[in-house]
C-alpha cells in the first residue's frame, strides 16, 4: 500500500485532517491525532494497535509509544483492498496523498 493519508470514503479527500482520517506510514496505522504502533495478530486481517496521542511537531517515536503509561490498546480488522484503499473494521479508507 502507498504510505500517506487515507480518508474514510463516506467523507472524501475533502475532509482530510478531519476525523475520519487515518495516517500510514508504510507499517503503521495512526487514526487522527494518534500515532499507533500496529502489530498483526494470529488470526489472519487481525492486528493490535498500540497508541498514544500525537501530532504536529511533538509527534512521538516508537519508544515513546511502547513506555507512555496512557497508551491505549485495541484490535482491528485491516483488508488490504487495493494499493490505495483498505478496510478498517469495515470501513473503507481511500487514498488522499503523501504525508
Amino acid at each position: 500500500m502507498a504510505p500517506g493519508l487515507y480518508v474514510a470514503a463516506t467523507v472524501g479527500c475533502e475532509g482530510l485532517g478531519g476525523g475520519g482520517t487515518v495516517d500510514f506510514d508504510g507499517k503503521n496505522f495512526s487514526p487522527h491525532y494518534q500515532a499507533c504502533l500496529t502489530q498483526a495478530l494470529s488470526q489472519n486481517a487481525r492486528y493490535r494497535q498500540t497508541c498514544i496521542e500525537g501530532q504536529g511537531a511533538n509527534y512521538p517515536t516508537t519508544a515513546q509509544i511502547q513506555r507512555d503509561p496512557s497508551k491505549t490498546m485495541k484490535d482491528v480488522t485491516i483488508a488490504v483492498l487495493s494499493r490505495n484503499t483498505f478496510s478498517m473494521n469495515g470501513v473503507r479508507y481511500d487514498y488522499c496523498g503523501a504525508r
